[in-house]
C-alpha cells in the first residue's frame, strides 16, 4: 500500500493535459461519469454549456436523490422541462 507521501508525489508529478478544458466540459464528463454514461457526453456538454451551472448541478443532485433507473435520461428531460417552466414558454 503506498503511503499519502507518494500519492501526493505522483499527482504533483503529472504533467497537465495538452488540451483546454472548459468549466461546461469538466461538469458534462462528471455527469457522464456519474451516471455510468459516456456513450451521451455530446448531449451532457450541451447541456452544460447551453444552462448556468449552478441549474444544472441542482437538477444533477436531484436526479442522484429520486434515483431513477435511466438517470442520464431522467436528468436530461427534467432539465428541458424546468428551463421551459422557468422562461415560461408553453
Amino acid at each position: 500500500m503506498e503511503s499519502i507521501k507518494d500519492q501526493l508525489k505522483k499527482i504533483k508529478d503529472r504533467k497537465p493535459s495538452s488540451r483546454i478544458h472548459t468549466r461546461h466540459q469538466d461538469l458534462a464528463v462528471q455527469i457522464a461519469q456519474d451516471f455510468g454514461d459516456m456513450k451521451h457526453i455530446g448531449v451532457y456538454m450541451r447541456i452544460c454549456k447551453k444552462f448556468d451551472d449552478s441549474f444544472v448541478r441542482r437538477m444533477w443532485s436531484i436526479t442522484n436523490e429520486i434515483g431513477p433507473s435511466n438517470k442520464g435520461r431522467y436528468f436530461t428531460s427534467a432539465i428541458y422541462k424546468e428551463a421551459k417552466k422557468q422562461t415560461g414558454d408553453n
